[in-house]
C-alpha cells in the first residue's frame, strides 16, 4: 500500500503532466478522482498478482508433494515385490536342531547317517531325555542327542545323499 506523502506526490505529478495548477479546485477534485481510480486498479492488480504468485506457490507445493508420494509408491512397491519373493521362496533345507526336532514328533523327518553318505525318511515316534526314537523298516531305533551333527543330522526335506 502507499503512504499518504506517495498518494500526494503522485497526484502532483499527474497535475503537472497535465499542464494544470495544483490549485484549482475543480481540477484538483476530478485529478483526485482519476488518481483515486487508478490507484484502486493498480491496487487490484497488485493483490491479484499476490494471489496468482500464491497460487502458482501453491502448485509448486502440490507438484512436489505428487513427486515425493511416486517415489514413495514406488519404494513400497519394490518393497512389497521384494518381501513377495522372500515369502514364495523356499526356506533353507538347514539340519533341525534339538528343539525343532521334539516339534517334529510323529512326522516324517530325512535322516542322513554322515560319513556314509546315505539318508532315508524315517518317523520321528518319541523323544526322552537324551535319546530319539525312529521307526525305521518296522524296527524302532534309538538316536542319541549329543550324537546329533557328529553322526547324524535330520532334516525337514529330503537332501542330496543317497537313498
Amino acid at each position: 500500500m502507499k503512504t499518504l506523502e506517495e498518494v500526494i506526490e503522485m497526484q502532483r505529478r499527474i497535475l503537472m503532466t497535465a499542464n494544470l495548477p495544483e490549485d484549482d479546485t475543480t481540477t484538483s477534485v476530478g485529478m483526485s478522482l482519476y488518481y483515486l481510480r487508478e490507484y484502486h486498479r493498480q491496487l487490484s492488480e497488485q493483490t491479484l498478482q499476490n494471489a496468482l504468485n500464491n497460487l502458482n506457490q501453491a502448485i509448486d507445493r502440490y507438484n512436489e508433494a505428487v513427486k515425493n508420494l511416486e517415489a514413495a509408491e514406488n519404494k513400497y512397491k519394490l518393497l512389497a515385490e521384494e518381501a513377495a519373493k522372500r515369502m514364495s521362496a523356499e526356506p533353507e533345507n538347514k539340519p533341525l536342531n534339538w528343539y525343532q526336532l521334539q516339534a517334529m514328533i510323529g512326522k516324517p523327518i530325512w535322516l542322513e547317517l554322515l560319513g556314509s553318505g546315505k539318508g532315508e525318511w524315517v518317523l520321528l515316534t518319541d523323544v526322552m531325555k537324551d535319546a530319539w526314537f525312529i521307526y525305521r523298516d518296522g524296527v524302532e531305533i534309538n538316536l542319541n542327542r549329543t550324537k546329533l551333527g557328529k553322526t547324524w543330522l535330520a532334516y525337514r526335506k529330503e537332501t542330496n545323499a543317497q537313498k
